[in-house]
């Protein structure tokens, strides 16, 4: 998701745990992060679960302290 003019997010990236292990993720990624670089987005900031940390890191996100919150109506 993306205004298209400085900021994008993306959560909820999953592949098939039958493929896991193949780099399927990480070319996603990889595809997905040149296409934000090409667009001049300034900032790609993506929700995770906490043990993808070094998996994001690895793909050269910067990983920030967070926690999950929501509103209820």
């Amino acid at each position: 998701v993306s205004d298209g003019i400085d900021d994008a997010y993306m959560r909820d990236l999953m592949v098939d745990p039958k493929h896991d292990r193949h780099g399927i993720a990480s070319n996603l990624i990889a595809m997905i992060t040149e296409r934000v670089k090409g667009s001049g987005i300034k900032m790609f900031s993506v929700l995770f679960e906490p043990h993808l940390a070094d998996f994001y890191s690895a793909a050269g996100f910067h990983v920030m302290g967070g926690g999950e919150i929501y509103f209820e109506s």
